[in-house]
Order: structure tokens, then C-alpha cells, then sequence
């Protein structure tokens, strides 16, 4: 299985920190967006990475 990394730690600490600001919907629709930029992999990397 190939691991999917596609930001910088830096990044994805910001990306938490939107995340965790966010409404329920607006965060759902984030994880969506952000997840189809990356492509395959892309939803459980997003999945990872918002619930640490």
C-alpha cells in the first residue's frame, strides 16, 4: 500500500486548526474538497489527519 503525504507538516497543523474551527457542514465540505484534491488515498489521508 502507498502512503499518501501530500502537504508539509507545517501545513497540515494550519489545515487542523481551520478544521477544528469550522461548523459540522462546513467541515464536511472541506474534508470533501481537500480529499479530491489529493485523489486516490485522499479521504482516509484527510480522515487521518482532522481527527488527531
Amino acid at each position: 500500500m502507498t502512503r499518501v503525504n501530500p502537504y508539509k507538516k507545517e501545513i497540515e497543523e494550519q489545515m487542523r486548526e481551520l478544521y477544528q474551527s469550522l461548523s459540522e457542514k462546513d467541515r464536511r465540505h472541506y474534508s470533501a474538497v481537500e480529499a479530491n484534491k489529493i485523489g486516490y488515498g485522499g479521504v482516509i489521508y484527510i480522515f487521518a489527519k482532522t481527527l488527531k
